[in-house]
C-alpha cells in the first residue's frame, strides 16, 4: 500500500514537471514567433526596396525563414 502511494505520488510530480515544460516550451516559441515577425518587419522598414528578398554576405539569395540571421550594425 505505501508503494503505491510513492508511486502516485511519483507519478504525480512527473505530470505536473512535464505540464511546466510544455508552458516553457509554448511560451519560448511564441516569444521567438514574435522576434521574427520584429525582425521581418524591421528589415521591410529599413530595406523597403529589397521586396522581401535576403542575400549572403557573398550576394547570394537565402530563404526568408530567419531562423539565423545576423545584422552587421558596422559602418
Amino acid at each position: 500500500m505505501e508503494q503505491r502511494h510513492e508511486l502516485s505520488r511519483m507519478y504525480r510530480d512527473i505530470k505536473m514537471e512535464t505540464l511546466k515544460i510544455r508552458a516553457l516550451n509554448e511560451t519560448f516559441l511564441s516569444y521567438l514567433n514574435e522576434a521574427k515577425n520584429l525582425a521581418t518587419a524591421y528589415l521591410e522598414a529599413v530595406c523597403p526596396a529589397r521586396g522581401g528578398k535576403l542575400y549572403t554576405r557573398k550576394g547570394g539569395r537565402v530563404t526568408q525563414d530567419l531562423r539565423s540571421i545576423v545584422i552587421n550594425n558596422r559602418f
